[in-house]
């Protein structure tokens, strides 16, 4: 069959067309805006709602998020926040559901650390301490420079008779508040610390090893910034542990700053004498900066006292390999071999591959000083539920930065 089509009606036809055409994009055109306009009034509502809660107008912030969520339903922070409103007045079961919401319906939830922090603090207020350990270890896992969890978790250890961990964490707590200049947190966490103090025998060596060894797992992981400030904190509790010295020798070693872990390795020798580690590293910094006769003094004093040394008798082949006496580097290489040293699992920074300076942060003996005492804590007969502070987020305040504050006090 052949159409045969005038002119006229192909015009017509086109036209119509055209006008179908124009009208679908008017439909489509009206429904974005309509949306965008919605997303936009979501948005004022939410912002009048957090105006409220600086005012501690709970009421009228709760109508605003309301309002906010009946335009925008997928909006993870206005439950947050009704669920912080909500434990500020006391109704912690409904907290639990609006924060349930937001785990269970947002996955990819980008402010998780905030979520858990509140959702553990309503479990705290719930007397779940169990629970509520539960959550606050999962927002040190996201952000572990976060005080308000570790000073909550040091609350649930407390209240667990976990005493060395309670300590443990308001420590660390107390000294991020520090830092970040949060003056009502730091007095509670002194409050709390002092009232440990009171009720528990606190052992500083048996603390001050605990955070040596978080700090070494910190520095292992490339968390600098916080293997410094554990490492600080131990030297604060036992100013005496060489082994808090040492580890902050090799922080400043991986830091490329020898003048100050070359200071480090030698306090670690002034409370430890025979520390033998720590004198390598001192040797090894004076042969990199040439001072090679205080070099070869500490190497050979070394080998003195303990002839098998294998750390030494490289060393001291490296620093006669760097000087051109490479008969003497060989005969002591080849005594290192034959006590089964290879170069590849010996840690020193004379190796001709730097980067093996730092292969492990606890490969070197550990001090005899530094052992744990048996016998931890006396437990008081009082046990009182003080100092409790309560404070949860607000979700759209910058209340919580992940790039930590510079280092420093008040």
């Amino acid at each position: 069959m052949v159409y045969n089509f005038s002119m006229p009606k192909v015009i017509f036809i086109f036209v119509c067309l055209f006008f179908l055409f124009c009208a679908e994009e008017e439909i489509f055109s009206q429904e974005t805006l309509e949306q965008s306009t919605q997303q936009s009034l979501s948005k004022s509502y939410f912002k009048e709602a957090l105006d409220c809660l600086k005012k501690e107008d709970y009421h009228q912030a709760k109508e605003f998020f309301w309002k906010a969520l009946e335009l925008e339903q997928d909006n993870p922070d206005a439950y947050i926040n009704l669920g912080i409103i909500s434990l500020k007045e006391g109704n912690i079961e409904l907290a639990l559901h609006f924060f349930a919401q937001v785990e269970g319906r947002f996955p990819q939830y980008p402010k998780k650390e905030i979520l858990y922090y509140n959702m553990g603090l309503a479990h705290f207020l719930n007397t779940d301490y169990r629970q509520a350990q539960e959550y606050f270890l999962k927002a040190l896992s996201i952000y572990p420079d976060f005080g308000e969890p570790l000073y909550y978790l040091g609350k649930c250890y407390d209240f667990k008779g976990q005493a060395e961990d309670a300590f443990l964490s308001v420590i660390k707590a107390k000294n991020i508040f520090a830092r970040k200049n949060q003056r009502d947190f730091y007095n509670k966490a002194v409050e709390f610390l002092s009232d440990l103090e009171k009720r528990y025998v606190k052992d500083n060596l048996s603390l001050a090893n605990k955070l040596l060894k978080e700090g070494e797992e910190a520095l292992n992981n490339n968390e600098t910034k916080r293997a410094l400030i554990l490492f600080e904190e131990a030297l604060a509790l036992k100013p005496e542990a060489p082994r808090a010295y040492y580890m902050l020798g090799i922080f400043y070693l991986k830091e490329k700053s020898l003048a100050n872990a070359l200071t480090y390795f030698k306090q670690a020798t002034k409370y430890e004498p025979n520390y033998w580690d720590a004198w390598l590293y001192i040797g090894e910094i004076y042969a990199r900066t040439e001072n090679y006769e205080e070099a070869f003094k500490i190497f050979e004093e070394i080998l003195r006292k303990d002839k098998k040394n294998k750390r030494a008798l490289y060393d001291l082949g490296m620093l006669y390999l760097k000087l051109g006496k490479k008969g003497k580097a060989e005969a002591y290489f080849e005594e290192f071999k034959n006590l089964g040293g290879t170069a590849q699992n010996t840690v020193s920074i004379l190796s001709e591959e730097p980067k093996k300076s730092i292969i492990s942060l606890v490969k070197g003996k550990r001090s005899r000083t530094a052992t744990p005492s048996q016998n931890f804590y006396i437990i008081s007969p009082e046990k009182k539920n003080r100092g409790i502070f309560v404070k949860g987020y607000y979700i759209g305040q910058p209340s919580l930065e992940k790039n930590p504050a510079k280092r420093g006090g008040f």
